[in-house]
């Protein structure tokens, strides 16, 4: 098995450990666990890139209390790993495949959502085998709960990376083989989803200084980024 892909699933498990259960720290946020990916295939610019793109519309969405949350940074490392992997098969398509990783990043996170339920179900027991300690005053156990929070997300993180790494890349590739006219064509209009992605994220963190509502702001902002594509 190759090791940068051993090295990419471990690297998965520590977005969505430090994400659920352990630091919380920056390595879970796009921008940083984009970087990481691309750097493991040998191609840190683009992860960087793609992890740019996707920390706006990442930061709107705020983990907090019992609302319904997408697996944001796990999808938008997944398509990091993706856009290095496939560019590396498609050097004369960058545009092309830097929109397909994004759009299986984006779907990616769409799909995970229901399991950030599971794993918050699991955590709920422990949390409740953890109160039951502290009322005995059980330390050991404490921290073997504490340990297993850590692995359940490690785990869980590390599987959802190389099942998306794996089944993303195969479909990017699949779709860029499809056919040659097509190909050029998606091509020359995917050199639009670095603005229209950068606009819609900048407008949606703007207004969430004024209100909660998004959608509205980052359609303006996707085509406040058009346009500026337009104009130069």
């Amino acid at each position: 098995m190759n090791t940068d892909f051993l090295f990419f699933c471990l690297m998965g498990g520590i977005v969505s450990a430090d994400t659920e259960s352990v630091g919380q720290t920056m390595v879970s946020q796009p921008i940083v666990a984009c970087t990481a990916a691309g750097a493991l295939f040998g191609n840190l610019p683009l992860g960087a890139t793609v992890g740019l793109l996707l920390q706006l519309p990442y930061l709107v969405e705020l983990p907090v209390g019992g609302g319904r949350v997408s697996l944001g940074n796990l999808g938008a490392f997944v398509a990091a790993g993706v856009a290095a992997q496939a560019h590396s098969t498609f050097t004369a398509y960058p545009n092309a495949v830097l929109l397909g990783s994004v759009f299986w990043g984006i779907l990616l996170s769409w799909i995970g959502a229901p399991l950030v339920s599971v794993t918050r179900t699991l955590n709920l027991r422990l949390l409740r085998l953890a109160d039951a300690a502290a009322e005995r005053c059980d330390l050991k156990m404490l921290t073997r709960l504490q340990y297993a929070g850590a692995f359940i997300a490690l785990v869980f993180g590390a599987l959802f990376s190389a099942a998306g790494l794996v089944v993303g890349t195969f479909l990017i590739s699949r779709l860029l083989q499809f056919a040659p006219g097509f190909l050029d064509w998606l091509e020359a209009v995917s050199h639009l989803v670095k603005p229209v992605l950068l606009g819609a994220g900048a407008g949606a963190i703007l207004w969430l200084y004024v209100t909660k509502s998004t959608r509205r702001y980052a359609a303006l902002g996707a085509a406040a980024g058009l346009l500026l594509v337009w104009l130069i």
